[in-house]
């Protein structure tokens, strides 16, 4: 969505366990300020469609429609806020984030999550009603399905996430 050029208002991001198989259920109010949104909706659904391709084969795909120009997007601020607390017995991670909404933010964040073999449960992403900053919600777990704050995990997310906002080139 990020690479179509769509700006996530907000969302909600749900794994869902049926008969022992995990599903990701999410739903995103997007926004468009192009005029034709029709033409982009549509390239939105051949993207999706192909999620279920390899990384590469997405990835090839991503790059080659994509409408965004990586400069100039996602940074933090002094104000930004990044906090982790462990909860449900420790099983899970609250991650907390409040930041300057800018375009590639959700991206770039999970993608940080990504790297580092961190697990989304579920997730509420949403801009304050000014518009301009981000308040976003995950409850995670590390690659043992369990909580990691307070650890080495814990700042190494924080140090990736603060690194790529520096740098917004990173893919």
């Amino acid at each position: 969505m990020f690479f179509m050029g769509w700006e996530i208002v907000s969302g909600d991001i749900e794994t869902i366990e049926e008969d022992g198989q995990f599903y990701s259920y999410d739903i995103f109010t997007l926004k468009s300020e192009e005029t034709d949104s029709k033409i982009k909706a549509s390239k939105l659904g051949v993207l999706m469609s192909s999620v279920f391709t390899d990384d590469f084969v997405l990835e090839e795909i991503i790059h080659h429609s994509s409408e965004i120009d990586l400069r100039n997007t996602f940074h933090l601020s002094a104000d930004s806020r990044l906090e982790f607390e462990d909860v449900e017995f420790a099983t899970r991670t609250k991650f907390s984030l409040e930041a300057p909404d800018r375009k590639g933010l959700l991206y770039f964040v999970t993608g940080v999550l990504k790297e580092n073999g961190i697990n989304i449960h579920s997730a509420k992403i949403r801009t304050d009603q000014t518009g301009n900053r981000a308040q976003d919600t995950f409850i995670l777990s590390d690659t043992k399905g369990v909580g990691f704050a307070g650890t080495s995990l814990e700042d190494r997310v924080s140090r990736n996430i603060l690194e790529i906002s520096l740098n917004s080139s990173w893919k």
